[in-house]
């Protein structure tokens, strides 16, 4: 056994070194801390990744639609022209209709 003077060494060793709730709270408070952190970290990670891609996707989509709308416009301009062309319309008629078009086309005088 222990003779007291080693007990009494040994219970203010204890004493002093024991981990107590209050340290369990602390630390606690500090793992969940770091793992808000970390999650926050991941988080805004992910939304930015999607958000590029987004971007990328509705950057794309933008392209081919005004691909296609000029290509449209283009149709309706050689429609305009040819039925200016066959005296269905008059000039002046035939410029009105054109700048209507999503696409203006530059007055050249």
């Amino acid at each position: 056994m222990f003779t007291t003077e080693e007990s009494t060494e040994l219970l203010q060793y204890i004493a002093t070194n024991m981990v107590t709730k209050a340290d369990l709270d602390e630390s606690e408070k500090r793992v969940k801390s770091e793992l808000r952190r970390e999650l926050r970290k991941d988080i805004n990670a992910g939304l930015q990744r999607v958000m590029d891609y987004t971007d990328k996707r509705v950057t794309q989509a933008e392209g081919k639609i005004i691909r296609l709308v000029r290509k449209e416009d283009e149709k309706v301009d050689k429609h305009v022209r040819a039925t200016e062309n066959s005296g269905a319309i008059s000039h002046e008629e035939s410029h009105r209709l054109l700048e209507l078009g999503p696409f203006p086309k530059l007055k050249i005088a």
